[in-house]
């Protein structure tokens, strides 16, 4: 390797790990003090970079959206879950695989989706995102509902399935079983769980 080579293949690795750090900064903030309480100078001192660093990764709504990203761990269809579920052929045990990831994802995104609901609600271009974020969502549990349709016919259609799993499975609802009603991870998968097998297997 040359020089010249060895030098831009440091500044590439070094540009993402920088990018890394500011995504993971506005992760941790976002979900501690929301959308308005989070200011990009705020982000760029906890990465501890340069607040034009910190633009030149993204706009603000747009950060908010690659904090989800980070937070779900990739893009959702890629988490070796998923593939796991894919990969099975019991419809039961699908469906218990299934409500198991969710209430992982919702348990790490669900302060990140309440910040960004909160925007939504008086910001056009956050409400445009969100709505992006939604549909990204929804594509998703009805790719996993799909999945386990492929082993067999269920009770309503893949689409009607993927609704279920996409309705139930969100940041209020999250929220109000923790904390409302005291439930774990645990009892929330379970519940989950009993929804989707009455809903969706015959």
């Amino acid at each position: 390797m040359s020089p010249r080579v060895y030098r831009s293949t440091r500044r590439a690795a070094q540009a993402q790990a920088t990018r890394e750090a500011i995504v993971a900064a506005a992760a941790r903030l976002f979900a501690e003090r929301g959308y308005a309480g989070t200011t990009m100078r705020a982000v760029a001192e906890a990465a501890e970079v340069a607040v034009e660093s910190v633009y030149a990764v993204a706009s603000k709504p747009s950060l908010l959206l690659l904090a989800l990203t980070h937070v779900r761990g990739g893009e959702t269809l890629d988490h070796p879950m998923a593939r796991r579920i894919a990969e099975t052929s019991d419809q039961r045990e699908q469906i218990r695989l299934v409500a198991r990831f969710a209430t992982d994802l919702i348990g790490r995104v669900a302060p990140l989706e309440r910040a960004f609901a909160t925007a939504a609600e008086t910001d056009p271009q956050m409400r445009q995102l969100w709505g992006v974020a939604m549909g990204r969502r929804l594509a998703d549990a009805t790719a996993v509902m799909g999945a386990v349709a492929a082993n067999g016919p269920l009770r309503v259609g893949v689409e009607r399935a993927g609704q279920t799993l996409w309705a139930i499975v969100n940041a209020d609802t999250w929220h109000l079983s923790t904390q409302q009603l005291g439930w774990t991870e645990s009892q929330f998968a379970d519940w989950l769980e009993d929804i989707l097998v009455s809903v969706v297997l015959k």
